[in-house]
């Protein structure tokens, strides 16, 4: 479950929804750093999840090609 995070569906909506998040919370502009703590693990664990997505979609479109 995304407590920070607004489902995002590609990668690139993932960076924005960080970059936006990331000024808001960051320590160095007078956010929580167990909040940015958060927000840097889910952001791990999506990217993880969105790039793999990527990489099956592109298998996947190889194989069809061949």
């Amino acid at each position: 479950k995304m407590k920070w995070f607004n489902n995002p569906q590609t990668l690139e909506e993932l960076k924005k929804q960080y970059k936006q998040l990331a000024l808001k919370h960051h320590p160095d502009i007078g956010g929580n750093l167990k909040d940015m703590q958060e927000i840097n693990t889910e952001y791990d664990q999506l990217f993880e999840k969105l790039k793999n997505k990527k990489v099956i979609a592109s298998m996947k479109l190889i194989i069809l090609k061949n």
